[in-house]
């Protein structure tokens, strides 16, 4: 029998490849894929971020996110803390598949025995501590000691596919052009320096003053654009003022296609160092615990700056001291001689731009050019989705921003080039909505909002089942609530506002009925468990989303910061008149009575005057101050809200937890200054714009109050420019779109 072919039909056999590790371990596996897609039907189990990183370039190849266990950086070997049930559930997946073959390149006897327990009918791998047993084809490395590539290249060859002599890591980098990439290389007209300071493993990371001395030296001799990319942890946000340009977060898609693109990367031994090495790029990586004859770049561009200066390096990642001296040891002043004597060398070579030098000929613009002719900044017409707003209605919303939300994300994933075919289940009261086209389906199901448990019909059944019949790839459901009745056959995707349940249910238990928090902390679960990927508004509620899926033991689940949109809209000058505008609220955690009393005490402190107008629902017996100031006006038109938000020299936003806060953005984009609780997301949100003050001081909100009093209109001004530079819907779609159609 041919050893690529099932016996009897002619199909491509069916080949199983295990990678549970990191970014750069997935790019060292590539020479073995590029060859055996065309010789196989090729499916990868990793981590979540394999799909973002090598679909793309293996379009064809099927993907399983899975967490391995035994990847873990510490607790690997506790099997107490292992999800057993996830584990098993993963082996009957793939034992269905009936795979022909699986390899793994790494000597791990757990990887042996999964391919073991799938019941693959040929086992590649090298064996360790007994794993032959479960091998069939055991094999020897070429050298006793060599790079992780020329292990894929061995189970290559002993699958007999051509070609891996000569097999390197690569990404097809035109396939992960974005518009990030498009625009932000459009306007760069200098050799672009990425300097990328972070690891995963902190054990890995140099210390951020000393890249800040080789910048310098590096400034002082080449004339360049420097693109800094701190880590999503906030590693190397010192070196901001350094930068002209600084990118953060990036998804997967943009971290490629921003690598691909430029003239030299500056890192740690990490991911990053890889993917620009993939993409042809040189990179000069800084290297400490790990080993470069198995884990350095692949290729001859690049140089790495290592020293022995710990005796026991390379210690992989398991440093004994307080410190790794094998990085903070090796100073500024002993690098850089090699790193500039290194770019030196590749501009002769053709691999880095004469323009480098200074005091060189004026560059020609059009080398600079990153861009291709007739190509287009997105791939067309490839992503196809359900969309659900059926179970919304405004007129009985909990949340009027989840409301809007919904609506303006499906009409931006209506216009979005990459969409081929949206379908959204909508009912009677949703408006406005896409209209019809070629490539938008608009179907009305009413049941959903006329009862209870049509509601709950339609989100344990209704929806799935909808989803179903309607063909499409991916089921988008911006509520964030997934079916624990019925587990569904195609890809979900999920936006998780917040977990609010979670929080009222430790906080406020007396507030909703029981069997009310169980419904939705099941859906909820629910979605953890069974999302493929699931989108947030902020890192604070990533890290909550995040926490809650361990904390009732499921495993963490893929999550993407995708943010939240607003309108650019022409805002109508109105005058300032001296009111104050407060917004309140029945529901507990938007703490109505601490607003009162701060205000309250901040009016006989101040001597305030003028008018304090609250709107929204004050809660039911909640004590009133008195004085004519007070102006209690309740639940007003969105139109006549937005009018007094412009008018108000001040808008009041007091809340204990929140997701992400919007009114304090919604004021600064109609012109008032906002004071808000400093809650990690709103900060997070806001960055510098408003002011911000603690719940815990009444001395704080008098001192916001009277900053936000003397704030300029060209403050504001400002300050809503940088906001709708970050949260604004085509960036939103953008994240968005990038994930689904990366998939």
């Amino acid at each position: 029998m041919h050893p690529h072919r099932t016996p009897n039909d002619g199909n491509l056999a069916k080949l199983l490849v295990l990678e549970f590790w990191g970014l750069g371990d997935l790019t060292f596996s590539t020479p073995l894929l590029r060859a055996a897609v065309s010789r196989f039907e090729v499916t990868l189990v990793g981590k979540a971020h394999a799909r973002p990183l090598l679909a793309p370039t293996f379009p064809g190849m099927r993907f399983i996110a899975y967490d391995a266990p035994w990847s873990a950086y510490r607790g690997k070997y506790d099997l107490r803390k292992w999800n057993w049930p996830e584990l098993l559930m993963l082996v009957t997946r793939l034992r269905r598949e009936r795979f022909d073959a699986a390899v793994s390149v790494r000597n791990d006897p757990r990887d042996h025995l999964l391919m073991r327990m799938v019941g693959a009918g040929r086992r590649y791998g090298f064996p360790r501590r007994g794993s032959h047993l479960f091998l069939t084809h055991p094999r020897r490395r070429s050298r006793l000691k060599q790079h992780k590539v020329e292990d894929w290249r061995d189970l290559g060859r002993a699958l007999e596919l051509s070609g891996m002599d000569a097999a390197e890591p690569r990404l097809e980098h035109a396939q992960y052009r974005t518009p990030l990439g498009d625009q932000l290389f459009a306007e760069i007209r200098k050799p672009v320096l990425c300097l990328h300071p972070g690891a995963r493993i902190a054990v890995r990371r140099w210390p951020e003053p000393y890249f800040e001395q080789v910048i310098k030296n590096l400034r002082a001799e080449f004339d360049f654009h420097l693109i800094l990319v701190p880590d999503p942890e906030g590693y190397g946000s010192t070196l901001v003022p350094l930068a002209d340009t600084v990118l953060r977060p990036l998804t997967i898609r943009e971290l490629v296609d921003v690598l691909g693109r430029v003239d030299l990367l500056l890192c740690n031994d990490s991911g990053p160092g890889h993917l620009a090495a993939s993409c042809g790029r040189p990179a000069i990586p800084i290297f400490g615990p790990t080993d470069p004859e198995w884990f350095r770049p692949w290729g001859d561009i690049h140089h790495l700056v290592i020293r022995d200066i710990c005796p026991i390096r390379p210690c992989f990642d398991y440093c004994r001291f307080p410190e790794p001296y094998c990085l903070t040891r090796l100073s500024p002043q002993e690098a850089w001689p090699e790193i500039g004597a290194h770019i030196r060398e590749l501009i002769p070579r053709g691999v880095l731009p004469r323009q480098l030098l200074r005091g060189s000929e004026t560059p020609d613009l059009a080398r600079f050019d990153r861009k291709p002719a007739n190509q287009p900044s997105v791939p067309v017409g490839h992503l196809d989705v359900a969309f659900s707003v059926a179970d919304q209605n405004v007129a009985t919303t909990k949340s009027i921003g989840i409301y809007n939300f919904s609506l303006q994300l499906v009409k931006h994933l209506a216009v979005d080039p990459r969409t081929s075919k949206l379908t959204v289940f909508s009912n009677e009261s949703v408006s406005p909505l896409p209209a019809p086209t070629e490539s938008v389906e608009i179907k009305q199901y009413n049941y959903p909002i006329r009862s209870r448990g049509g509601r709950i019909f339609w989100d344990q059944w209704g929806v799935i089942q909808q989803a179903h019949a309607s063909g499409r790839e991916w089921l988008f459901l911006p509520k964030g609530f997934c079916s624990f009745a019925v587990r569904p056959q195609l890809r979900v995707a999920a936006y998780i506002h917040d977990i609010m349940g979670d929080f009222y249910r430790r906080n406020y238990p007396d507030f909703w009925p029981k069997v009310e928090f169980e419904y939705f902390a099941r859906s909820l679960a629910a979605t953890i468990r069974t999302a493929e990927v699931i989108f947030t508004n902020t890192e604070f509620t990533k890290g909550e989303i995040c926490g809650l899926a361990k904390r009732v033991g499921l495993p963490e689940p893929r999550v993407v910061v995708a943010g939240y949109g607003f309108e650019a809209t022409e805002i109508e000058t109105l005058e300032k008149q001296d009111r104050v505008l407060l917004f309140a609220s029945n529901m507990p955690h938007k703490r109505t009575d601490l607003a009162i009393r701060f205000l309250d005490h901040w009016v006989r402190q101040s001597g305030f005057t003028g008018q304090i107008d609250c709107i929204g629902i004050i809660p039911p017996g909640m004590p009133k101050p008195p004085g004519s100031h007070w102006n209690w006006i309740g639940r007003v038109p969105p139109a006549q809200g937005r009018a007094m938000i412009r008018s108000a020299r001040v808008v009041v936003y007091v809340s204990e937890q929140e997701g992400f806060g919007m009114p304090p953005v919604e004021a600064v984009l109609e012109g008032t200054c906002p004071v808000y609780s400093g809650l990690p997301p709103i900060r997070e949100v806001m960055d510098d714009a408003g002011c911000a003050f603690s719940n815990e001081s009444e001395d704080s909100f008098v001192a916001a109050m009277e900053q936000a009093l003397q704030v300029s209109s060209e403050t504001i001004r400002g300050w809503s420019a940088a906001l709708m530079s970050r949260h604004n819907w085509p960036a939103v779609t953008r994240k968005i779109v990038d994930e689904l159609a990366a998939g």
